[in-house]
């Protein structure tokens, strides 16, 4: 059998036949899908174009867009699958994935009847026959179009049919919108209109002019008959702002008919457009909005002049760039400036009123052949209002603007606008410490007070205070003497007197009052008192015992000091010991580094004690006790010689420390010899001034003692007196007298020499 008729007629028609159902299939379902799209074609356009009015451009480009979807659609749905090649293969495997019985023979035979002969030269003729024959007498009885799936294609068409009769529906009902459709989206160029409900004018346009920085109004009315919604939409253009912007402006009233949009400082052109309830039209032709340069000021600067109190040794300027000016309390503010265009008048007002002098002036201009009146000069004062008691000095902002007219007779309100911080004069700071004295001190004690005073302007006065506590009598002033009359800052140092004005176990609190140079005219000075200082008064025999006793524990602790010494010279001896060879031996090292630290410690003692034993011969000597003598004892003869030993104690540690790193014997000991020798003067030097302590003590202790006796001797010697007085008028009966008798005094007159 030729190749070629392997296959028998009647399948090759049934073949053909799938073919052509196959197609039909494809065209069916690609024409639902063109209906379908075409169908949304116009509900999209029209939704679009009836919610938002859209303009000839905007319909174009949405009709264009849904163009592109339809023919995209046409291209994948209906023309792609009809140009799929369908050959008799193709055919026969879809048949076979059908009819399964058929077992490829159909593919086979459709495949051997095609291929060429040559590629056959090989196989067998007689397989080939039987396979073909098997596979027609197979196929024949078959009906090949079962192959095809028809559900999609009836759904489908099902969908486009329903689409189709929505649109023939929604026509019919709405004959009056798919015509202004029809004419709006389909002949594009048309200029028929939706209808609406709202109608917005914009009253004053189309466009607008403003003075720079000036606010716009503008009113948006609602033509008569129509709806006006609650609202109305402004959309603007700035070109400093990215996009456009959108405010909502409401009526004035539920029965207003009107709107009204206020573009407050307008510092740029820009554009506008106004939408509201169905009324999209305005933004088809935005309205402009031109702005005209007003007369401002540059190259401004503030000239402050302050009072003459405060002593400024010349004005200070400063440039109006800054914005916020700082200006003391009472000065008078001088301001120059140039404008940017010619003026005919300028006016200055300080919180809205006006305040001082600004005249124009005429001034050379670049460009410009004469000069021109475009220079501003004037002046104002800053009148003080005083504080009122009690509450504190704050920083008082007050605003300044600067008006000018030009001479097309644009006036500009804001032509410079600052800030005027007015600072008070502030109250002085004092602050003040004892010096020499603890807090219990005697009735005739010196009180040394240390002060430290500052003012913004100056102090014009100081003046120690002494309150008696509890507060039951006026406060004792005592004026102390300025270095520098009016001094920003001042330090003094005052020695407060007592003078027996106080009894023993008074308690007082003593302060510094200060006052600054702030006119009294203005409601100065202004004062401030530093921080109280509480001293109590005692008995001098009190504090004479207080400060014997500290004595005594001071030496007791002296007598350790003694012992480190005289251990740190046993500690050197003993290095010198260990180091006998000719090698030094750790003993020997750790001997000298422990001599090292207690020498150190020795220092530490002594200075601390020197210290301690000033701080009592002050309060010694500003609380007037002991003798001169005992005083000058005290401190020759204990404090000093105490100082005197820093120098040898600090060249003992030196030594020791230069020892320690010595690794020969014989220098080592040579070294030690020196040092101990050195340490040996000291712990002398340290008994001595132990002796004289004790000696010192002793004497101070004897003193107090015997002014307490002689106290108490004088007491005594007066309540017998006056006893004796009053048996005596007793016995020479009512109404006379004794007569005086000078009897020798047997009391002591004078404290015992010490």
């Amino acid at each position: 059998m030729p190749r070629g008729d392997l296959l028998h007629k009647a399948v090759r028609r049934k073949l053909s036949g799938l073919r052509s159902a196959l197609r039909f299939r494809l065209a069916s379902e690609g024409t639902a899908w063109l209906v379908v799209a075409l169908v949304a074609l116009v509900f999209v356009t029209l939704g679009f174009d009836y919610l938002l009015r859209l303009d000839r451009l905007q319909r174009g480009l949405i009709m264009g867009a849904a163009l592109a979807g339809v023919l995209w659609v046409v291209w994948r749905r209906l023309l792609r699958p009809l140009l799929v090649p369908m050959d008799h293969g193709n055919l026969a495997l879809l048949v076979e994935r059908h009819y399964g019985q058929l077992g490829d023979r159909l593919v086979s035979a459709v495949e051997f009847s095609e291929a060429d002969p040559e590629s056959l030269a090989l196989a067998s003729q007689a397989m080939i026959d039987r396979m073909a024959d098997q596979a027609n007498e197979m196929a024949r009885p078959l009906d090949f179009r079962k192959v095809i799936q028809r559900s999609d294609m009836w759904t489908s068409m099902g969908a486009a049919a329903c689409a189709a009769m929505l649109l023939g529906w929604f026509a019919i009902w709405n004959y009056d919108v798919m015509a202004l459709w029809f004419q709006r989206n389909v002949t594009i160029w048309s200029n028929a209109e939706w209808p609406q409900q709202t109608v917005l004018r914009v009253e004053g346009g189309p466009d607008f002019v403003v003075v720079r920085g000036r606010d716009l109004g503008v009113t948006i009315s609602v033509e008569p008959g129509k709806v006006a919604p609650e609202y109305v939409t402004v959309h603007a253009r700035y070109p400093s702002v990215a996009g456009m912007t959108e405010d909502r402006v409401h009526r004035a009233s539920a029965t207003a008919r009107t709107y009204v949009k206020i573009f407050r400082a307008v510092s740029e052109p820009f554009e506008f457009y106004v939408t509201g309830g169905d009324d999209s039209r305005d933004k088809r032709r935005p309205h402009k909005v031109r702005v005209l340069d007003p007369p401002v000021l540059r190259d401004v600067s503030f000239t402050v002049v302050c009072p003459a109190y405060m002593e400024q040794e010349k004005p200070r300027t400063y440039p109006g760039a800054l914005g916020t000016i700082n200006v003391p309390d009472g000065s008078t503010v001088q301001i120059t400036a140039r404008s940017t265009k010619d003026l005919t008048g300028a006016q200055l007002f300080l919180d809205g009123e006006p305040a001082g002098e600004l005249t124009v002036r005429k001034v050379a201009v670049k460009g410009s052949a004469g000069a021109r009146p475009r220079g501003v000069s004037g002046h104002f004062a800053l009148e003080v209002k005083p504080a009122p008691p009690g509450k504190a000095k704050r920083v008082q902002a007050r605003e300044l603007k600067l008006a000018l007219t030009d001479t097309d007779g644009i006036s500009n309100p804001v032509a410079g606008q600052y800030l005027i911080q007015i600072l008070p004069d502030q109250d002085p700071k004092i602050s003040a410490r004892k010096q020499g004295v603890g807090a219990s001190v005697t009735p005739n004690a010196t009180i040394p007070l240390l002060t430290h005073g500052t003012d913004d302007n100056g102090i014009a006065a100081l003046a120690a205070r002494i309150q008696l506590v509890p507060k039951k009598a006026p406060p004792i002033v005592e004026p102390i003497k300025l270095p520098e009359l009016g001094a920003r800052e001042v330090r003094t140092r005052h020695e407060l007197e007592l003078r027996e004005r106080f009894e023993p176990k008074a308690v007082i609190q003593v302060s510094v009052q200060a006052e600054d140079t702030f006119p009294a005219a203005w409601g100065g000075p202004n004062r401030s008192t530093s921080g109280v200082l509480d001293f109590r008064i005692v008995r001098p025999e009190e504090l004479m015992a207080e400060l014997v006793r500290r004595q005594k524990e001071l030496r007791l602790e002296f007598v350790q000091t003694i012992a480190l010494q005289a251990s740190a010279r046993a500690k050197v001896l003993l290095a010198i010991q260990a180091a006998s060879g000719d090698t030094v031996p750790l003993e020997a090292q750790q001997a000298v580094t422990a001599s090292g630290g207690l020498q150190s410690s020795v220092a530490s003692e002594c200075a601390k004690a020197a210290m301690t034993l000033q701080d009592i011969l002050d309060e010694l000597t500003y609380n007037k006790l002991g003798s001169p003598q005992s005083r000058r004892q005290l401190a020759e003869g204990v404090i000093q010689p105490l100082r005197d030993l820093a120098a040898p104690i600090r060249s003992a540690i030196e030594a020791l420390g230069a020892m320690a790193k010595l690794s020969d014997a014989a220098a080592l000991r040579q070294q030690g010899d020196l040092t101990a020798q050195v340490q040996l003067k000291i712990l002398d030097q340290l008994k001595a001034i132990r002796d004289r302590m004790q000696k010192l003590e002793s004497r101070q202790e004897l003193a107090y003692k015997l002014e307490v006796i002689i106290k108490l001797w004088n007491r005594v010697v007066k309540t017998t007196e006056k006893e004796s007085e009053a048996e005596v008028g007793k016995a020479l009966g009512p109404g006379k007298k004794p007569e005086d008798k000078k009897q020798p005094s047997t009391r002591p007159t004078s404290k015992p020499s010490e």
